[in-house]
């Protein structure tokens, strides 16, 4: 508490502040439980209380996996909801997957929530962009990260997340497209360059 009221005291009025991430997917339990332990609800509650109070001008975002998460718990205690979009992912067990869901699934999971609790801001705030890898970058075939995530697939998921519903998007994986171009493959760079300025 003591670190989160020092950092809200310190760039509270920093012009380039938007919202406030108070947690990442607190309520998403099957990746971070092992490390972590259960979620402290409490401590979830007063941690968004204590921003509030800090600083009531500017939003608190709170976040939520787009494909596993329910949202609910996530989505009423938030003033802006942020949800994610890993279309493909890469799995030690069963190799590359595709979700085997449209954006449709999205489009629901936002109307529903809307019901429940009110319509608020939602923002696609991870759209996964680049390979899905089980070792770094610099260690991975470049054959290998463009079969997971190639210029093919880098427009599938942004066509996905543009039928979505999410009207902000934020897209993950610029320094890698940059990397890419840096080594020859400059396609991804060149897409995102054009997607950027017609946004």
């Amino acid at each position: 508490m003591k670190y989160i009221e020092a950092v809200v005291n310190r760039y509270k009025s920093y012009e380039n502040i938007k919202y406030w991430q108070v947690e990442n997917e607190p309520y998403l339990t099957f990746f971070s439980r092992a490390a972590c332990g259960p979620l402290d609800q409490d401590l979830l509650d007063r941690e968004i209380a204590l921003v509030k109070k800090l600083d009531p001008n500017h939003p608190i975002i709170l976040t939520d996996s787009g494909e596993f998460g329910l949202w609910f718990q996530t989505y009423r205690r938030a003033d802006v909801f942020g949800s994610s979009i890993y279309l493909y992912v890469w799995s030690r067990a069963l190799g590359p997957i595709r979700y085997p869901i449209g954006p449709s699934f999205f489009r629901v999971k936002q109307n529903l929530a809307d019901w429940l609790y009110g319509p608020k801001p939602k923002i696609l705030i991870e759209l996964s962009a680049e390979p899905w890898l089980l070792r770094p970058i610099v260690e991975t075939a470049i054959e290998v990260q463009l079969e997971r995530m190639g210029i093919d697939k880098f427009g599938e998921v942004i066509d996905f997340a543009r039928q979505s519903g999410f009207e902000t998007q934020y897209l993950w994986g610029a320094e890698w497209w940059y990397w890419m171009s840096e080594r020859g493959h400059p396609e991804l760079w060149l897409e995102a360059k054009k997607i950027f300025s017609n946004n």
